[in-house]
């Protein structure tokens, strides 16, 4: 039997029954082996739908089921007019508070694939990420990784080190832009009915 089936037909049982919650009852009365309603009662255990105890005077496994309303006593609506009084667990749906609403900020939306494409593609070449996004400073950062790459070429021996800083520079920036492409998010999706 899935978790799912056997949940159901256990909350059911114990809800609408006074039935002791022991293994061998609840394996008798939903008719499956009493193996498997034993790995099922652990799970429930694990997930603190229920609690073990033992007998005291037959040393008897049991289980007890924190808060189990008694059977057939759902509260009529006269009876929790000015009083909350009945079941623990029982509650009237009219009670309950309304379900939070998830914000509609547009700094909450996520950021758009393009401009997330734009940051890795500044991470690798400064400037190409700027550009597809349509930001013209991208030209910007590749001339000046540009000219890194021609001092690098034309400067000699041990000054072009000084060719590493205008490189160092171009993919500062790019990083820099790329992060603040980010800022740029999806517009929410309206529902028209």
């Amino acid at each position: 039997m899935e978790k799912s089936e056997f949940d159901k037909r256990f909350l059911t049982l114990v809800n609408q029954s006074n039935v002791v919650i022991t293994v061998p009852n609840i394996a008798y009365n939903l008719d499956i082996p009493i193996e498997e309603a034993q790995e099922h009662m652990l799970s429930l255990e694990l997930n603190g739908v229920l609690t073990q105890q033992t007998d005291a005077q037959t040393g008897d496994t049991i289980y007890v089921m924190p808060n189990r309303p008694v059977p057939g006593a759902v509260p009529s609506p006269e009876s929790e007019q000015g009083n909350n009084q009945g079941p623990p667990g029982v509650h009237n749906p009219a009670d309950l508070p309304p379900a939070p609403v998830l914000s509609q900020s547009p700094s909450a939306a996520p950021a758009k694939a393009q401009s997330v494409n734009g940051l890795v593609l500044n991470a690798i070449i400064p400037g190409v990420g700027s550009l597809v996004c349509g930001k013209m400073i991208g030209l910007a950062m590749l001339g000046l990784l540009f000219l890194g790459l021609i001092f690098l070429f034309m400067l000699p021996g041990f000054s072009k080190v000084l060719a590493v800083v205008p490189v160092i520079a171009a993919w500062i920036w790019s990083i820099i832009a790329g992060v603040q492409l980010l800022n740029d998010r999806e517009t929410p999706h309206t529902r028209s009915v």
